[in-house]
């Protein structure tokens, strides 16, 4: 009893509107609600024609008037709430079971199951002077609970004061002793046996269901725990992939940067090579062309002046000339410098026993496409014995510069 009046104020709110209950309903699903909260998600829901309830989700069908008007009010939470104004000492908030107004400094008789104010109390006093009362700001514990297991009282016209003893088993609906007489055509022939004894019935057989909930629980309990195992092993499993992943992937990167390097690096040697090839040319070039431009001046000026005598120094002259017209053309000829220079993307490749993608090669050489060489032949000489082909030759072309760039007789 202790632990229910610590949590009571938890266990008297609404999941809906958090606060006190005001006229607490039981859904199908066995929650609680107040009245106006569930009927107002009956509102929302109206064209579904069912409500989720807030707390399990369970969808609950909305009655044919579209309220839960006449839906089963919950007894226990009304005492709750009952218990908890008497807890708080909410007097104001109690009105007298008797006159029905709301008065300060009210009690409650165990006997009567009934709060009076004080004006009444006098006169119950009076009346019932040997009932067990005790005004609600000095409840203890024990009073506490007395009161929430007091018997119930008949809810028809008339009958409020009369406690409810009987239970009818074809209306499945609790008796006072005025509704087993007034009312004795009507459970004429219903099988009516006292309230105790009906309760006593129900609670084996809501025993034996509870022993199945609470199987079904424990199978539904190891079923989570085996959800959770599983959801912990794709955990893992998917983190020990992602390693993999990362892992063999970082082998790759280091591959593709090892290889990725080495080209530029290959590269760059291509480049400085070239470069100190063409600079040695070009001072070849410009030695003969600072060469050239000497004989020239020194032909002009024999030419335009009176030098008679250098003029006719045929043979030396002559043979300087001739060698620098052969210097020349051995040193055009040194301008045919190779410039190709190209990254060919790879092919799929075995790496890791894993296929994969090599990074490529580097091609410094136009290399000759047979689909565009050419087949000449300059005679044909056909007789029964054999076929022969005299004079034949192959022009090869770059695939770069589709171009002729060598000519072969075979």
């Amino acid at each position: 009893m202790e632990t229910l009046l610590e949590k009571l104020e938890e266990e008297c709110l609404c999941q809906i509107c958090c606060t006190i209950f005001q006229e607490p309903k039981t859904l199908l699903c066995l929650h609680t609600f107040c009245l106006s909260c569930v009927n107002q998600l009956a509102e929302r829901h109206r064209a579904e024609k069912v409500v989720p309830c807030p707390k399990c989700r369970r969808e609950i069908p909305i009655p044919d008037d579209g309220t839960f008007n006449t839906a089963a009010s919950s007894f226990l939470h009304n005492r709750l709430v009952e218990l908890l104004a008497i807890k708080t000492s909410s007097d104001k908030n109690i009105s007298c079971g008797n006159c029905k107004k709301v008065m300060l400094e009210c009690s409650f008789c165990f006997d009567c199951s009934t709060i009076y104010c004080r004006p009444c109390l006098n006169a119950h006093a009076v009346l019932k002077a040997d009932h067990k009362v005790r005004a609600l700001k000095d409840f203890q514990t024990e009073d506490y609970q007395d009161f929430l297991q007091r018997p119930m009282l008949c809810s028809e016209k008339f009958h409020e004061s009369q406690p409810l003893v009987f239970y009818c088993n074809h209306c499945q609906m609790c008796l006072c002793q005025l509704c087993v007489v007034v009312n004795q055509k009507m459970h004429s022939e219903h099988e009516i046996i006292p309230l105790n004894e009906a309760a006593e019935i129900r609670k084996v057989s809501f025993l034996s269901e509870i022993k199945n909930l609470e199987k079904k629980k424990k199978l539904l309990d190891e079923a989570v725990q085996e959800m959770d195992k599983l959801t912990s092993e794709i955990d893992e499993n998917v983190d020990s992939a992602k390693t993999e992943v990362k892992e063999f992937s970082d082998l790759l990167i280091a591959n593709i940067i090892q290889q990725r390097d080495a080209s530029l690096a290959e590269l760059e040697k291509v480049r400085d090579s070239r470069r100190v090839t063409a600079a040695e040319r070009k001072i070849r070039l410009e030695k003969e062309r600072d060469q050239i431009n000497g004989a020239l001046e020194f032909g002009k000026t024999l030419i335009n002046g009176k030098a008679t005598k250098d003029l006719l120094r045929e043979s030396d002259i002559d043979k300087h000339f001739q060698h620098l017209l052969n210097d020349q053309r051995d040193t055009i000829n040194e301008t045919k410098l190779e410039t190709y220079v190209k990254f060919l993307p790879g092919t799929e490749t075995k790496f890791f026993g894993t296929e994969t993608q090599e990074l490529g090669k580097i091609v410094t050489h136009r290399f000759s496409n047979p689909s565009k060489s050419q087949l000449f032949h300059d005679a044909v000489e056909e007789n029964q014995a054999s076929l022969k082909v005299s004079g034949l030759s192959v022009v090869t072309k770059s695939s770069e510069i589709g171009r002729a760039s060598c000519r072969e007789r075979v």
